[in-house]
């Protein structure tokens, strides 16, 4: 069942977006006061209110007041309540409708002020510790399948594949991936192991490992690039969407970026690409030979980052990346890089 206090206040909001993205220069040059703003959104909630059945469960009810973080006092009463609501809560609930709509219009993204993003199909919980997944990712997510089904449904690394995601954030991809391995394999991936080197953001890939009951799926560690191999191993496939924005280009990003995700975990360093050196230069550590390697980059890196794959070789000149590929995303960019760890004999 949907209703006001289950999602209705996050869908509506959604279902205002176009509305309030025409006002916004409107509001932030005075031409636009919060009355009318209010007004406005009072008469989308009174939509709502007309076809939504207001007598909810409370799980739905403790689910919608953790979802808005900033649900105290009366929507915590709620929820813990089987009584119908009253108008109290009912002024409570366009009270912080108003509020975030309004904190909307000056510029905080959406899926921060809802307290989550859907990815793939799975509604993923983010937070100002974490990147906002978006549709580029999904292109790796993809070619990662690819390559599990090309290695063949009778293969033991199809079926006991160990891949490791380095700079998960909020876990969207490795909680995708094993989501999408069911759907299309009927079987998950044997071993995958996610890092992060913040605290924060893994707080934050562990609020949704657990949402969906994934804690035995995706095992998460602190870790600055790769986990401790004493205690991990080696694996079949490592991916990553790592930080690839030259540190000059952040200032010239969209105000709602700059301004509100983590710079972190979007500065590649001068070129954009001191991250992805660091994953390259412990590679053969934690690759297995044969394995394969799959970075995210940015769209204008197709070049430079294919020399970095071309001329890497490890220190000892035993290995180097051959089977190189590219990808573009969705909108015709290119986005993606694959290739595989092998000797220099080969």
């Amino acid at each position: 069942m949907s209703g006001l206090f289950d999602r209705s206040l996050a869908d509506l909001l959604n279902g205002s977006l176009a509305w309030l993205k025409r006002r916004r220069s409107a509001w932030r040059n005075g031409n636009l006061s919060d009355a009318e703003v209010r007004d406005k959104l009072f008469e989308l909630l009174a939509g709502v209110l007309k076809t939504t059945t207001l007598e909810l469960s409370v799980k739905r009810r403790v689910k919608f007041a953790d979802l808005l973080g900033e649900a105290k006092g009366n929507l915590l009463m709620f929820a813990d309540s089987e009584e119908k609501i009253d108008e109290a809560q009912l002024r409570y609930a366009r009270n912080l409708f108003h509020r975030m709509a309004l904190t909307y219009l000056s510029g905080r993204p959406l899926a921060y002020i809802v307290g989550y993003t859907v990815f793939m199909g799975l509604e993923i919980i983010c937070t100002e510790d974490v990147l906002i997944p978006r549709s580029d990712s999904e292109v790796l997510l993809e070619r990662i399948l690819d390559v599990l089904l090309a290695e063949g449904l009778s293969s033991e690394f199809y079926r006991g594949a160990r891949i490791l995601e380095i700079g998960t954030g909020s876990a969207c991809l490795a909680l995708a991936l094993q989501a999408e391995r069911v759907r299309t394999a009927g079987a998950r991936v044997a071993t995958l192991v996610a890092t992060d080197n913040s605290a924060r953001a893994l707080g934050v890939a562990a609020r949704n490992v657990e949402a969906y009951y994934a804690e035995h799926l995706v095992d998460l560690v602190e870790a600055d690039i790769y986990p401790p191999a004493e205690a991990h191993g080696i694996f079949d496939l490592i991916f990553s969407n790592p930080p690839y924005i030259p540190t000059a280009d952040l200032a010239g990003l969209d105000a709602e970026v700059r301004e509100h995700e983590p710079l972190a975990a979007l500065d590649g360093g001068p070129d954009g690409l001191a991250i992805i050196r660091r994953i390259l230069a412990d590679l053969q550590r934690y690759l297995r030979p044969g394995g394969y390697l799959l970075l995210e980059h940015g769209y204008d890196q197709r070049e430079s980052i294919r020399a970095l794959f071309e001329e890497w070789a490890d220190p000892d000149g035993k290995f180097r990346l051959g089977d190189i590929e590219q990808y573009a995303d969705y909108a015709g960019n290119p986005r993606v890089i694959s290739a595989r760890l092998r000797s220099r004999e080969k």
